[in-house]
């Protein structure tokens, strides 16, 4: 655990949107029933938006979010044993300010990438959290 924060460090592959590798932070919420590309992260990536296609606004930190669904996206990461794992995904959005003025642009960008139970339920991934000791991990299947 971080900073009393679960914080999941992956690289994102997802070639159809021009996106290579590139390493984002994620906070894992289990409160969230979306997994969502921040647009901190959308913006910092380059990434093309305009091969985006809405699918939903999400409610979130006051505020409110255009969601876009990605296809085949690649998650990878090491685990404790240095062994690189692959998770393909169809449950992850990229996220985008509702309206396009500065202020809205400002604000979604302070809202974090985030890991939701959707995509922990797609792998079929176990979050094993102990808060007193300050520690978290994720069990694989």
């Amino acid at each position: 655990m971080s900073s009393d924060e679960l914080v999941l460090y992956a690289m994102v592959k997802a070639a159809q949107y021009r996106l290579g590798m590139a390493y984002v932070k994620s906070i894992i919420d289990t409160g969230s029933n979306r997994s969502m590309m921040g647009y901190g992260e959308i913006d910092r990536l380059n990434f093309p938006q305009a091969r985006l296609s809405f699918s939903e606004m999400s409610y979130i930190g006051g505020g409110s979010l255009k969601l876009h669904r990605m296809d085949d996206v690649v998650l990878i990461m090491d685990d404790e044993e240095n062994q690189t794992i692959r998770l393909k995904t169809q449950r992850l959005f990229a996220a985008t300010p509702s309206k396009q003025n500065d202020w809205e642009r400002l604000r979604a960008k302070s809202i974090p990438s985030i890991i939701g139970l959707d995509f922990l339920a797609e792998q079929g991934i176990g979050l094993y959290c102990n808060p007193s000791k300050k520690d978290a991990y994720l069990e694989l299947p």
